[in-house]
């Protein structure tokens, strides 16, 4: 009995300290998270064309800070993540993280990925402060598409 107490336990405690995600959302967003720190042009593969347009996507590869300085920066945004919220249909999908940022603020990120050459890519981003934990997103939140 207690084996199988012990067991749950274990079960229990490594699926709370992991987000699930039915989509690969938060996976895409997690490489990108990895990867943006130590190569910022490799990062930006997973960025739609039409995003970096806007933006001036070679100004966006060479000089992230001047032209758009939260996309090489918003990966730290939510440093203590807490819950993970998606929704998905056939051509686009929404991802929210919630948590703390690095001071113990409440903050979440928001992305909207869109199918694009057979690939779901990072389309709109919104990060939210927020003075008081209750006014954290307690469900997913898609970024307006500039």
């Amino acid at each position: 009995m207690k084996l199988t107490y012990w067991f749950t336990l274990i079960l229990l405690v490594g699926c709370a300290s992991t987000p699930h995600s039915n989509t690969g959302f938060y996976e895409t967003y997690k490489q990108y998270q990895s990867t943006v720190q130590d190569d910022y042009e490799s990062a930006t593969e997973l960025i739609t064309d039409r995003f970096m347009e806007v933006y001036n996507k070679e100004k966006l590869k060479t000089e992230p800070d001047r032209f758009f300085p939260y996309l090489e920066h918003f990966p730290t945004v939510v440093m203590n993540e807490e819950d993970v919220f998606e929704s998905q249909d056939e051509s686009s999908g929404c991802l929210t993280v919630v948590g703390t940022d690095n001071e113990g603020e409440p903050a979440s990120i928001s992305i909207q990925f869109v199918k694009a050459q057979g690939l779901w890519l990072m389309n709109a981003f919104e990060i939210g402060y927020y003075e008081r934990r209750d006014w954290l997103p307690s469900e997913v939140v898609c970024p307006e598409v500039l």
